[in-house]
């Protein structure tokens, strides 16, 4: 082989070996330019794409973050295989910045695995044996909603809503949320003399029947309490000489019991309740509580509705109505939560039913729109006619009727003149 060959191989060999580097240079950029483009997609969209956290790890991801949730709360679907499509529609994204760097993080819905109950609240005088002392009753309200570990104070509005809207229970803005309180005992103690009043400072404030099976200690000074027959309590005040009064509350109940912070509260029993009588329930005796009205979605109907799309938004339905976002994100995970708007609009952006839907709308729309434009024509073309004006170029079978119709009567046709 001659030298001038030699080098032409070795030349062709060398460009060979560049292009295949040049080749895979330019699929490495690709490849980084493609994960580039889909994490500003993600940011963008706030969805969580498969390309992304593919279907297995997905739901690995989230049975570890099920696996340290509070005992009370649960995530809103199950992380199982079945349930993929319905985990990347209600799971989000959030951009956050962490020492410098910017982390993508999951955004899970969280639901309340615990039965709230509702009760109506009959308040009840309270009078304190052997003196002219009844227990003060101020500033009552009308409800009072119990679960395991915490109590709310709807108003009537927040009721109303909910019967009006037929959920079962549902709490607004102006409820407050308690977290959960230990339940304390109290210990028994030896009646004593109880002969003088009870101290002004140690005037209570008592609601009435809401059932308890404990004490249960809401605040500093807030009992929730239960007598489900005479009770023996023990006031002791700062300014008060004597050891204490002995003070029979003549009623019975359930109720929550505030003192005065210079007071001390005890008992001559622990209260463990049993059903009480005249309890006035508002619904049901255990209700699901939901912080938001359901959400109103639109289903197809009719005949000739898809049955494809039909089925995929009734599990969508069905999925949303067993899920009731918390009002209140717990401190120890406070990035785990999305809110109902964004499931909303996660779930419309996937659902193909809402798409036929919003098309359906569109067309009736414009059919409406389309029929008032002819309507407006057809009236604008009478006007014309009945004010003499020519609009309408007559056609040869129109002009020979017209023409014959001129000869028997002598009148001018204006119209159908050649």
């Amino acid at each position: 082989m001659l030298l001038s060959e030699r080098r032409e191989a070795s030349v062709d060999v060398n460009i060979q070996l560049a292009m295949q580097q040049l080749s895979s240079a330019i699929t490495e950029i690709s490849l980084e330019f493609s994960q580039v483009e889909l994490a500003f997609l993600t940011i963008l969209t706030r969805r969580l794409p498969a390309q992304l956290i593919d279907p297995p790890k997905l739901v690995e991801i989230l049975k570890n973050i099920e696996k340290n949730l509070p005992y009370h709360l649960s995530l809103g679907l199950e992380p199982t295989h079945e349930n993929i499509l319905y985990l990347y529609s209600v799971v989000t994204t959030q951009l956050e910045v962490q020492q410098g760097e910017l982390l993508i993080a999951l955004k899970v819905p969280l639901v309340r695995k615990e039965e709230y109950m509702l009760y109506q609240i009959n308040p009840f005088s309270a009078k304190i044996a052997n003196t002219t002392w009844r227990m003060r009753i101020k500033n009552l309200p009308p409800y009072i909603v119990i679960s395991s570990h915490s109590y709310m104070l709807p108003d009537r509005a927040d009721v109303l809503l909910c019967q009006r809207n037929k959920l079962p229970f549902c709490k607004l803005d102006s409820v407050t949320y308690v977290q959960s309180q230990r339940i304390c005992t109290i210990q028994l103690l030896e009646e004593v003399d109880g002969t003088n009043p009870l101290p002004k400072e140690c005037e209570a404030e008592i609601i009435g029947n809401v059932k308890l099976e404990l004490w249960k200690q809401v605040s500093e000074t807030d009992f929730i309490l239960s007598v489900p027959k005479l009770l023996n309590a023990q006031f002791k005040g700062q300014n008060y000489s004597r050891k204490g009064a002995n003070t029979d509350i003549s009623t019975s109940g359930i109720g929550i019991l505030t003192v005065s912070p210079s007071c001390q509260l005890s008992t001559k029993e622990a209260l463990i309740v049993s059903p009480v009588a005249g309890i006035t329930n508002v619904f049901h005796n255990s209700l699901q509580i939901r912080p938001f009205p359901e959400m109103n979605i639109v289903t197809a109907t009719g005949s000739n509705s898809n049955d494809k799309n039909n089925n995929h938004l009734q599990k969508i339905v069905d999925k949303l109505n067993s899920i009731a976002i918390p009002d209140a994100i717990p401190k120890e995970h406070p990035k785990l939560l999305t809110t109902v708007d964004q499931l909303k609009e996660s779930i419309e952006f996937d659902s193909p039913i809402f798409q036929t839907e919003k098309e359906r709308i569109s067309f009736y729309n414009n059919t409406l729109l389309h029929g008032f434009v002819y309507f407006f024509a057809i009236m604008l073309v009478l006007y014309l006619a009945n004010l003499g004006i020519p609009f309408f170029v007559c056609s040869k079978y129109s002009k020979q009727k017209l023409q014959e119709q001129a000869q028997k009567e002598p009148t001018t046709c204006r119209t159908c003149d050649a």
